[in-house]
């Protein structure tokens, strides 16, 4: 939980009732559409019950005079992954985004300003760089190259079975802004390689 009360009291207030952008309004742009919407309001769900103590209430809109989130398409915005941040009348933030992909940064950037019980003010982000890779140097029989860092954090996960573990590695990736994993060095056995 936050220390901060008032902070968090504030906070809470921003992400007790959320908006979700109309599905006829940008959502079959997308493919990945429904998993990105809904993988942005499961992390607000878990800050929001972890953090500040709340459950959310999704809405299709909200009361007059009073506070929450707006999740909408949108946004004068330079990339599709960009979003933009409006704070109105201290009471409603307003979460635009070209593509559902940036809901999800949108939503890590508030989460991020929360945590350090920062003002949640207006702004607008878009990144510099389409690829934002991390390369792991895993060998395909699960260990780091040259033993420098332990065991794989994939390896043998992927090749035994598909669970959790990487959609909690995908959210913690793009939370701090990366969209791309290598699994594979230029030195793995060629002999030990498998299709993914």
């Amino acid at each position: 939980p936050l220390e901060n009360k008032a902070a968090a009291k504030r906070y809470a207030c921003f992400l007790s009732k959320i908006v979700l952008p109309a599905s006829d309004s940008g959502i079959d742009r997308d493919k990945n559409a429904p998993i990105l919407i809904d993988t942005t309001i499961d992390t607000i769900r878990e800050f929001a019950n972890i953090s500040l103590g709340i459950e959310i209430e999704v809405v299709d809109m909200l009361p007059q005079d009073d506070c929450g989130l707006e999740i909408t398409y949108g946004g004068n915005l330079d990339h599709e992954e960009g979003f933009s941040i409006n704070v109105r009348n201290e009471r409603v933030i307003r979460l635009a985004a070209t593509r559902p992909v940036g809901f999800l940064y949108g939503v890590f950037e508030l989460i991020s300003r929360m945590q350090q019980q920062l003002p949640i003010q207006s702004c607008a982000e878009s990144p510099d760089v389409d690829l934002r890779i991390w390369q792991l140097w895993d060998d395909l029989d699960g260990h780091i190259e040259r033993g420098y860092s332990g065991g794989s954090l994939i390896w043998p996960v992927a090749i035994e079975r598909y669970d959790r573990t990487f959609d909690r590695l995908a959210k913690y990736l793009a939370s701090i802004g990366l969209n791309a994993l290598s699994l594979n060095n230029v030195n793995a056995c060629s002999d030990k390689n498998i299709e993914l």
